[in-house]
């Protein structure tokens, strides 16, 4: 039986969990077609993120609303936090490109020490005529 690898912080990679939302539907102001600039038009967000367990001092951003005693709650990533997260980057003003918006939403994934690696998909499904959706898809790692 193979050892699992050892991250940085001496945890195993078996440790980590996966956290996942799929298909987060919202409309946004996004590219740069002229048409595109004129009005909002629906996004598609995935996230698939490798969780690793709290230290301490981790900075915790995507953390559940707190209850008194829960002491599972620093091991736990909101997938509330996340797609509000999302819908606020979604209403801040229009953004040029998907690729843009990936790189927004991992770098804020990241900012919780938790998070190990994150995975980004935007998807435009008016974009493209005869397809379901044309999009992008990042990964980033801690």
């Amino acid at each position: 039986m193979r050892d699992s690898p050892e991250l940085s912080s001496g945890q195993n990679a078996a440790d980590l969990r996966r956290v996942f939302v799929r298909d987060y539907t919202l409309d946004a102001s996004i590219g740069v077609h002229p048409h595109e600039l004129e009005k909002l038009q629906p996004i598609i967000v995935s996230l698939d993120l490798s969780v690793r367990p709290a230290d301490k001092d981790f900075q915790l951003v995507f953390m559940p609303p707190p209850r008194d005693g829960d002491e599972l709650a620093r091991d736990v990533v909101c997938y509330e936090s996340l797609t509000n997260m999302v819908r606020r980057l979604a209403q801040s003003g229009h953004i040029d490109y998907v690729e843009t918006m990936c790189e927004q939403i991992a770098t804020h994934c990241l900012e919780d020490d938790r998070i190990m690696e994150v995975t980004v998909i935007v998807e435009k499904p008016e974009a493209i005529t005869d397809a379901r959706a044309a999009g992008v898809a990042l990964t980033r790692c801690r």
